[in-house]
């Protein structure tokens, strides 16, 4: 080898810490001219040599500056090739044919052992500029780890001399030999299972239970042994930094045995523990949807490469604590016991030993948060409503959600209907700080499966949704009987086979301009009776100040809507949990009280209303549980209300309700006696042609006539006269479209609004100006003004 060899020098050079740039600089030759040069086995000309001397002089001050034949160098003054070419990214720029060699330590395992071990601590030393105390910590470990493999103790002598002549060793591990001459001692002896000095120094490792081999949990977060290779090939490994702190607490499954997962903690940016149970499913693989979760959380992780990923995934995988929870896929009451209420942090109210797991983090789960303390809620929200039946039914509702399964009841749906800014949202932001910040309450605006996520994370609580008007029609009757039917739609499972359906009990509350049966006419459906029970329509905002009867001194009820929402946004999150204590601590008590509470309010009910018929009794019944949350909440010091003051605010609401629907008649009645009011109301000066004296008025009279309409009516419904609409038999199935006609007739004439004809005719017979049909459905004008 030419002593001026390009390849020679530029090794050298680099050994001696400087860089492919600063040759460049002093010579003025490209990289590609270094590149073509190392291939050919080229030597500086002397002009570079020259240059090069002032930029090195303690490298070129014994050599000449012509070019010379010189002594080979020494095997191990030269990088080894698998070494310099998967470390230095210049000389993988530069396409360098590596053709330099290592000591030749032979063939065999042993050769192989000290190769290795050789090969890392050079590859240290050159990586020493840049972090001097990893590289150092590397050194020391891979020193131990060539002695902990058994193999080289007999030839330690030889390694020993190969790392005599390493340039910059001495640099970057002073104590090289001190750790050498250690780890050959320990050799052989009880140490020697360590192999290696604790490459963390003294500092010792977070306690943990189950972590897996091969990871270190430390003060700034989980490392790893991770494989050092080159071109592909393992040469040992190296701890490295893989995530932030975090803890797998405990397995998890459910009260089958199934379901297993990783109830996780961990620690976010601003130093703030959050709590996940992950199901065991979603870590097959290298976990990604688990990372994407975790790092919204605010976890740190190393996903550059494909090994530090799989490493990330088998940490949660394999680390499996002694220590068991059951897993509830559900917040709320765990069980039926009612004597564990899971929040949305996690935290357990009463008997522990219930996780929630999910297959990622509910957005909603971030809003049930506590903000202030119960006396600022009580003092600052729950006061407001006082007065205010609207204000005070919507924090019952919410409060009622713990008792359903205390009671055994189905959930219960209100819907309040209004003008746009008089109030309703105020109402629903006092319901949803009851349990969380304002961003509880979310909107319609969701398809039937993706409220099932919504209605899981309010179990033993309440759905809080504004503007119905942004639900898909077609969708509309669906969500509202999955809201409070409470389970989900069922589903296959990657086998083929049936899927676990997510269960809950919860109330909702809603909010909009229309009701729930417009919503669903606009995709041509019709509301059932079961529908509208579900979900009670509430003419909210007829109060003497939109949706307030009291303003507490404010001057009108804008302002003091204004006021209400930011009440609800400084202080929320306190009543909830205060009420499922309460309830937790004596299951048995506060089941005793709630039915007494619902008791009376059905008591006070049946002395101002008929309950008689099936559908008011069952919406009754459901206001029923929702007075007896505000009474038990209100017992229980949490409101600040006074005894009877939420029963007052529900039956006034069931007053709003009966009234909407035009009284305590059965609901099929009321929606046939309000589809033909509708129908007339719209249609009565267009698509019905008047009678006078019982004479149509487009023939020919032959009575004196007081006036005539000689108009031409166009998609004639029928006839009216002074008293009466006469409605054909077309007209009259298109008015009880989706509905029985036939049933329509016998619910308006019980209602008082038909005249039968004679016998048991239902049609009676038309007047004789009429020449077709002779017999239509004869409808009093006092229907007009039902409802």
């Amino acid at each position: 080898m030419k002593s001026h060899d390009v390849g020679a020098v530029l090794d050298r050079l680099k050994s001696a810490g400087f860089t492919v740039k600063q040759i460049q600089d002093a010579t003025g030759r490209s990289r590609q001219t270094f590149s073509n040069w190392r291939k050919k086995s080229r030597a500086f000309p002397p002009e570079d040599i020259a240059k090069l001397r002032e930029l090195a002089p303690d490298l070129f001050s014994q050599e000449p500056e012509t070019e010379t034949t010189a002594e080979p160098e020494t095997e191990s003054e030269t990088i080894p090739a698998t070494v310099a070419k998967s470390h230095d990214q210049d000389d993988k720029d530069e396409g360098r044919d590596d053709n330099g060699t290592g000591p030749d330590f032979g063939t065999g395992a042993t050769a192989d052992a000290l190769k290795q071990a050789y090969e890392i601590i050079v590859m240290q030393v050159r990586r020493a500029k840049d972090d001097p105390a990893k590289a150092a910590r590397q050194i020391r470990s891979a020193i131990g780890r060539a002695f902990a493999s058994g193999l080289i103790n007999d030839r330690a002598d030889e390694l020993r001399a190969a790392l005599e002549v390493v340039a910059g060793l001495d640099d970057a591990l002073p104590g090289w030999r001190d750790a050498f001459d250690k780890a050959a001692a320990d050799a052989g002896t009880d140490n020697a299972d360590e192999g290696q000095d604790d490459p963390f120094g003294d500092e010792p490792d977070v306690p943990t239970d189950g972590l897996p081999d091969g990871y270190r949990a430390r003060s700034d977060g989980i490392w790893w042994n991770k494989p050092i290779k080159f071109r592909g090939v393992a040469f040992g490994a190296e701890f490295v930094w893989l995530c932030s702190p975090v803890q797998v607490l405990a397995g998890a499954r459910n009260a089958r045995g199934q379901g297993w997962g990783r109830f996780v903690e961990l620690t976010d940016h601003d130093g703030t523990q959050h709590a996940w149970a992950i199901p065991a499913r979603a870590l097959a693989g290298d976990a990604t949807q688990v990372r994407g979760e975790l790092l919204d959380l605010g976890m740190k992780i190393q996903a550059d490469d494909e090994d530090s990923r799989r490493a990330f995934g088998r940490l949660l995988r394999d680390w499996i604590p002694d220590r068991r929870v059951r897993t509830v896929a559900t917040l709320g009451w765990a069980d039926r016991t009612c004597t564990s209420f899971v929040q949305g942090s996690g935290e357990i109210i009463g008997d522990a030993g219930f996780v929630y797991q999910s297959d990622a983090v509910n957005p909603l789960l971030r809003t049930m948060v506590a903000k202030g303390s119960l006396e600022d809620w009580r003092d600052n929200v729950a006061r407001l409503a006082v007065g205010n039946p609207i204000l005070t039914t919507s924090i019952c509702v919410v409060l009622a959600g713990p008792l359903l399964d205390l009671l055994d009841r189905d959930g219960v749906g209100l819907h309040l209907i209004g003008d746009s800014s008089r109030g309703k949202t105020s109402a629903l932001a006092v319901a949803a700080s009851v349990v969380g910040g304002p961003k509880y309450m979310t909107t319609w605006r969701a398809t039937s499966s993706g409220l099932e996520g919504t209605a899981s994370i309010a179990n033993s609580g309440c759905v809080v949704l504004d503007e119905i008007g942004q639900v898909e029609p077609r969708e509309a009757g669906s969500c509202a009987y999955l809201l409070i039917n409470g389970v989900a739609k069922a589903r296959a499972n990657a086998f083929g086979g049936a899927r676990d359906r997510l269960t809950w009990r919860c109330n909702v509350l809603s909010s909009g301009e229309v009701t729930l049966a417009d919503k669903m006419l606009e995709a041509g459906q019709k509301a059932k009776a079961g529908q509208l029970v579900r979900l009670l329509d509430v003419n909210a905002t007829d109060q003497a100040h939109g949706a307030f009867d009291d303003l507490h001194g404010f001057a009108d009820g804008a302002s003091f809507a204004d006021h209400v929402k930011k009440a609800a946004a400084q202080h929320y999150g306190t009543a909830m949990p205060a009420l499922a204590g309460y309830i937790a601590e004596d299951p048995a008590k506060a089941r005793k009280e709630a039915r007494t509470f619902a008791a009376r309010f059905i008591e006070e009910a049946e002395r101002f209303h008929d309950l008689s018929d099936g559908l008011v009794r069952r919406a009754a019944d459901r206001l029923a549980t929702i007075a007896a949350g505000g009474e038990l909440a209100s017992m229980a010091r949490i409101t600040g209300w006074s005894e009877g003051a939420a029963t007052d605010a529900v039956l006034a609401i069931l007053e709003l309700w009966i009234s909407a629907r035009g009284g305590t008649g059965s609901t099929e009645q009321a929606q046939a006696v309000t589809a033909c009011r509708d129908f007339l109301l719209r249609n009565q000066d267009s698509r019905f042609k008047p009678l006078i004296n019982g004479f149509s008025a487009t023939t020919n009279a032959t009575e004196p006539q007081q006036s005539e309409d000689p108009r031409r009516v166009s998609n004639h419904a029928g006839w009216v006269d002074d008293a009466h609409f006469w409605i054909h038999k077309a007209g009259w199935s298109e008015i009880f479209e989706g509905m029985n006609p036939r049933a329509a007739a016998k619910h308006l004439d019980e209602a008082g609004y038909l005249e039968r004809g004679e016998g048991r005719n239902v049609q009676a017979k038309t007047p004789a100006g009429i020449t077709a049909p002779d017999r239509a459905y004869r409808i009093r004008k006092t229907v007009l003004n039902a409802g």
